[in-house]
Order: C-alpha cells, then structure tokens, then sequence
C-alpha cells in the first residue's frame, strides 16, 4: 500500500474532488434536485460497470476461459519431470534478470546442469495448492493461471507470462503451495529446485530482493492454506526488503 499505487488512487481521488466542487457551481443555473437526480445516476452507473468488469485489462472471454481451465485443474494432467536445461536456455532466463547478467559462461553451464526445462500445452496443471515441493518455476514462454478455491469458487490471484516466475514461496520457506498453476497456452518452464534458488539469492543480492519482493506481495493478495505457518524471521526480512524496494522506486 505504498508508492505508486497509492499515489495513482490520492491522484485520482482528488481530482475527481476538485472536479465535484467545480460541478457543484452549476447550482447557480440549474435546479439542485436536478443536479442530485444526474450524479446519483451517474453514481449507480459507476456501481453497474464494477459489478460486471471480470478484471483489470483482461478481456470477459479470457477471464471465463482461466476460471474454467482452474474448475478443471484436479482432473488436469502433471506437467512432466523434464530434462536438464541448456546453455541457450540458461541465457534465455538470464536475459529477463538483469540482475544476474554478471553471471560467467562457466557458471551459466553450471547452473544448466542443475535446472531443468519442462513444456507444457494449454491446460496442464504444473502445481496444486497445499502440496509440498522444493521446486520454482520460471517460464521461458507461454502464460499460466494461479488461483485457489474460496467459498466454493474460484479466485484468479494472477496471471503469469513469459519472464515471470513462481513457486518461490514454498522453494525457499518449505511451505505448502498456495495456489493451483494451471497453464494457459503451450508453455516452457525452466524448473530451479530450492538448493540452487537459495545459492542464487545468496549470490546476487539485487536477485534476493526480487524474490523477496514478489513474495511479499503475493502472501499479502492470497489467502494461505490452513496450517500453513512462515518462520517469523523471514516474514521480518521480507518486511525489510519490500520497504528498501518501495522506498527505492516510490515517486513520492
């Protein structure tokens, strides 16, 4: 709830304030009732739009697609073990971190024969809410769905697309997953078992905070499986990176 977000929403709030005083002149020159018939159908019009836009910048028909591709993850097939990654695959998930464009072409080979890469179609499930692994997962190409049940339905909590990962939250804590991935089209996943995830957020700090950043944001939209419990002093450290990246990219 801070920097940009936040700056967008005071933003617009005020200007539709100064705008409402603004309009509030027109009392001079038109019937007052009038003018509170007008606004407060052009309140309830506002009302009627929420209650039908299925999302942020995602068309109906996609939205419905992704609810009904998730309705159908537990009878989904696994996505496959895979095989060990390559060198141009390793360079392909390097190019979307920049913070690890100072890794050698030695330890790039390395870090292949320690990944894997898996391929997928549309509508295969990669992971289920509330097991357990020490895998995360980085998508060379393609889109998937995270969502979980609440209240008998489903909850979209995001779309991911190429040069998004996942699966860091239990790769790096050993909790359980907390949401079903499902893929969206044929799709490419470079697979990063959690011993080498922790190897390269110990290595490359500005790639620990990205981590650590988008795990803070994800554990405060979902809402975790019961039973699930954090080491306290990683939720602290999670706290002290997402406050340095925001103090850091706030325009405020």
């Amino acid at each position: 709830m801070r920097g940009r977000v936040n700056s967008a929403f005071f933003v617009v709030r005020d200007v539709m304030f100064v705008m409402g005083m603004a309009l509030a002149g027109l009392a001079d020159v038109m019937n007052v009732r009038t003018l509170l018939i007008i606004s407060s159908f052009a309140l309830l019009f506002a009302g009627a739009v929420v209650l039908i836009l299925p999302g942020l910048g995602q068309p109906a028909a996609e939205w419905k697609r992704t609810i009904s591709l998730l309705r159908g993850a537990e009878a989904a097939p696994r996505l496959g073990a895979g095989r060990t990654a390559t060198r141009s695959e390793i360079d392909r998930f390097i190019s979307h971190m920049p913070e690890m464009a100072g890794m050698s072409p030695k330890e790039r080979q390395q870090l292949a024969a320690q990944t894997l890469v898996a391929t997928a179609p549309g509508g295969k499930i990669v992971v289920y809410r509330r097991e357990t692994s020490d895998m995360a997962y980085f998508i060379l190409k393609g889109s998937v769905a995270a969502g979980y049940i609440k209240d008998d339905d489903y909850v979209i909590a995001s779309t991911m697309r190429e040069g998004d990962f996942f699966g860091e939250i239990a790769a790096l804590t050993g909790a359980a997953r907390t949401a079903n991935i499902i893929t969206e089209e044929e799709s490419e996943f470079l697979i990063i078992p959690s011993k080498v995830m922790r190897q390269l957020a110990k290595q490359y700090d500005g790639l620990r905070q990205v981590f650590y950043a988008t795990m803070a944001q994800r554990l405060s939209k979902i809402e975790l499986p019961r039973g699930t419990s954090l080491d306290q002093e990683l939720l602290r450290e999670l706290r002290t990176n997402v406050l340095v990246t925001d103090d850091n990219r706030s325009p405020l």
